[in-house]
């Protein structure tokens, strides 16, 4: 049986044989009704991830777009652009793209700074799913969110992903700080010395980093304070 073209993902078509329906020499027939449904799923999907899923200010995340059919037959001239986020700012193809996929016949566009990505001219093969990776970078803090819209797949055969496919990528300073105490408890009056440590999970190194410390009410610096 063929479905109806152009039928919602979800779709539940069921067939049934009456009672009575099938009969046999000598007067049989089946005295209960046969019925089977089939559900429909969506032939084609789109999923996308960015790993790490946090960099500092410059440094690049790889992006995976994965194409996936759930048909027994290869889905050919796929096509699809992402569109690189631009709030809280932009986010663009990386200096060094590394451009790398999986689908056959695919061919991926990335310009270096460019706000955008693409493939054109893949087969997603019968039953499985293929990708393109691309690295991009951002340069303003904050959580950017990225999302391929609804219909943004295309191919020779019409089908395309009926879901949005979206994930974020958080951009930070790149500067982490942590403090401790020890001993973390003492008695009144007693000495305990405070650690305080700056991380720099950039390549380059951090220069002319100052950090102040408000003393919390109750507490002073001892003396002698030996610092270090």
């Amino acid at each position: 049986a063929t479905l109806p073209a152009g039928a919602p993902s979800g779709t539940v078509f069921s067939n049934a044989i009456p009672a009575g329906s099938i009969t046999g020499n000598g007067g049989v027939s089946n005295t209960n009704a046969v019925a089977v449904n089939v559900t429909t799923v969506s032939a084609v999907s789109v999923a996308k991830a960015f790993s790490p899923t946090s960099v500092a200010q410059g440094q690049s995340s790889t992006l995976t777009v994965t194409l996936s059919n759930a048909t027994a037959t290869p889905v050919t001239g796929a096509a699809l652009t992402d569109t690189l986020p631009t709030s809280p700012g932009p986010v663009v193809v990386a200096a060094t793209p590394s451009v790398s996929t999986t689908c056959t016949g695919g061919s991926v566009t990335a310009v270096p700074g460019s706000g955008s990505v693409a493939i054109s001219g893949a087969t997603i093969p019968a039953n499985g799913s293929c990708n393109f990776k691309v690295n991009v970078k951002g340069s303003t803090v904050g959580t950017h969110a990225n999302t391929i819209p609804i219909g943004a797949l295309t191919s020779n055969q019409g089908a395309t992903n009926p879901s949005a496919a979206s994930a974020n990528l958080t951009v930070t300073t790149g500067i982490t700080g942590s403090k401790s105490f020890t001993p973390s408890a003492v008695s009144t009056g007693g000495v305990s010395r405070v650690t305080i440590q700056i991380n720099n999970t950039t390549p380059a190194p951090l220069t002319n980093v100052s950090v102040t410390d408000p003393a919390t009410a109750n507490l002073t610096i001892a003396n002698p304070a030996n610092a270090s």
